[in-house]
């Protein structure tokens, strides 16, 4: 019989302690089995399988005792979920996908993956009516107040045009364009670039839910209407704006200036990252962050981080339809230096953290 160390075993950093966890059996152990030194000796062993004999005679040895006190100790080790065996359901499960996770370097988003969905779940099917679901809003804001739909930086504003008219194109026409491809580099206009924010960003109406009122609609959705996305904007070439960074004040459909200045080498070295992208020259860089507590305020399971992906490939989505329909040329990017671009923002890189990017041209 082949033995080794839960596949799911890491140490976490809590507040106040570290906690030996099972991510896969949601077990959990305090922080003194750290100090044995014995068994975090055993457990490193056993990072890889080991047959049952040599196990036990780790065991024996480290503990000095003889082998059937080694093999008692061995049996309550497998019965905590500390070690598994070839047979264990749970190995059977994740052993050949998580080695192949693994081997692609995915180790940590496997164990997120995966232990996000074992976690047991809200079943909103079990509460038609939603009571349950107001009872435990009314006990969060009775808690704490909820994080404000819009983020406003103090600062100079440069009101923009709320122009909803776009000239008529097909569907099909803007679904089969090619957003990256060349296009004559002329500066964007301010018209232009006013009907591509309020279009892909904007606020279009006001939604009010159950007890917790206002919620901000917008052209993409966004799960419970939270809206977690904010904009910031770089601008290289855009009629009447001065180059700089912005933040874009969704509240009143306005710029707000954080600092001017010429940007392009800041963009190209840390957020295109790439020598040879874009194929366009490029007029405005949008960088989305997100504020994490306005979906986690409202959706408090550890499953539920994944929706605000969801939220930005919408609004990217969005823009590059937008874009094409002003014939205007456009690129989506995943890949950036986020603390460089973080401190660049002015933001913390874990209340709200920089995620993706767009560029304009």
């Amino acid at each position: 019989m082949k033995i080794k160390q839960s596949s799911g075993l890491m140490v976490l950093n809590k507040l106040n302690n570290l906690e030996v966890y099972d991510s896969i059996s949601l077990q959990r152990w305090t922080e003194e089995m750290l100090n044995q030194e014995t068994l975090v000796s055993l457990l490193s062993f056993c990072n890889e399988w080991r047959e049952e004999r040599e196990v036990i005679e780790l065991i024996s040895s480290e503990n000095k005792v003889g082998e059937n006190i080694a093999k008692d100790s061995l049996d309550e080790l497998l019965s905590l979920g500390l070690l598994i065996t070839e047979e264990n359901q749970n190995h059977n499960y994740t052993g050949e996908h998580g080695e192949h996770w693994l081997g692609k370097g995915w180790k940590e988003p496997f164990v997120y993956h995966f232990h996000t969905n074992k976690i047991p779940k809200d079943d909103y099917s079990l509460d038609p009516k939603g009571l349950d679901d107001k009872a435990s809003m009314k006990k969060y804001l009775s808690e704490e107040n909820p994080p404000d739909n819009y983020k406003v930086i103090s600062g100079p504003s440069i009101e923009l045009l709320k122009d909803e008219k776009l000239e008529h194109k097909s569907l099909t026409t803007i679904f089969n364009d090619h957003v990256g491809m060349y296009r004559d580099s002329r500066a964007l206009s301010f018209q232009e670039f006013s009907r591509l924010m309020y279009l892909s960003f904007g606020e279009t109406s006001k939604r009010k839910l159950p007890v917790t009122g206002d919620h901000i609609a917008k052209t993409v959705p966004s799960g419970g209407s939270r809206h977690p996305s904010e904009i910031y904007t770089i601008i290289s070439d855009v009629e009447g704006i001065d180059m700089g960074l912005y933040h874009y004040n969704v509240k009143n459909h306005a710029l707000t200036l954080i600092k001017e200045g010429d940007y392009r080498e800041f963009v190209q070295e840390h957020i295109i990252t790439h020598p040879e992208r874009p194929n366009f020259k490029v007029n405005v860089c949008f960088v989305f962050s997100t504020i994490f507590d306005r979906s986690m305020y409202r959706y408090r399971e550890s499953r539920s981080y994944r929706v605000m992906q969801y939220d930005l490939g919408h609004l990217m989505q969005n823009l590059a339809f937008i874009s094409s329909s002003l014939d205007r040329s456009s690129y989506r990017g995943y890949s950036l230096h986020d603390s460089k671009v973080d401190e660049f923002l002015g933001i913390d890189g874990l209340m709200e953290s920089t995620m993706t990017f767009a560029l304009i041209g």
